[in-house]
């Protein structure tokens, strides 16, 4: 089994529990502030755990630096007025390896997918937000489905056995319950 289809299947739980923490915040974004808030709670996770993976990830994905994230939550975030992007996390993911950088790269790069459907929620509840605040969540724009397919085919030609596989899987598992926790700490902090 390629590594791709392991991942997905053995890290569906983890990544519903946090898919199902973060969209409870987005339903409830109303107002400018309330997004900075949300795109504020994101780059506190990714920029740490890009910082993590990528003396590991960087020399072996050609297109590393074109698919990082937290430049464009960090453009995002000056474009709704929020000038100092936070620095608070508490709980990242441990990468000690290639092949656990690859699973936490692979958790990062998938959020791209959904993306449209959370600009698409965002935007439907927050008019008033411009349309350049989405440079996150519009991801590739109408490449996504390439993008991704294009990150899967390098991923698997790098986990190419099962130890390297079972490393990639336990990080990511890893990756999901610390962004879940974050995404509640963060707005458990945020609220008081």
């Amino acid at each position: 089994m390629k590594t791709s289809a392991a991942i997905k299947s053995a890290t569906a739980l983890a990544h519903a529990k946090t898919e199902k923490t973060l969209i409870y915040q987005i339903k409830h974004i109303q107002t400018e502030r309330q997004y900075g808030k949300l795109l504020s709670c994101l780059y506190a996770f990714y920029a740490p755990v890009e910082q993590l993976f990528e003396p590991w990830v960087k020399p072996v994905l050609a297109d590393y630096d074109e698919r990082r994230k937290s430049n464009r939550l960090l453009q995002d975030l000056q474009i709704v007025g929020v000038t100092t992007p936070p620095t608070w996390y508490r709980r990242l993911p441990a990468i000690n390896n290639l092949f656990a950088a690859l699973g936490c790269f692979y958790v990062l790069e998938g959020s791209v997918l959904g993306g449209v459907i959370i600009k698409k929620i965002i935007q439907e509840q927050c008019k008033q937000l411009p349309e350049n605040a989405f440079d996150f969540f519009s991801g590739y724009d109408q490449q996504n489905g390439m993008q991704w397919k294009k990150f899967l085919e390098q991923f698997d030609s790098l986990l190419d056995d099962t130890a390297k596989q079972s490393a990639a899987i336990t990080a990511a598992n890893d990756c999901f319950k610390q962004f879940e926790a974050n995404i509640n700490d963060y707005y458990a902090w945020e609220d008081n």
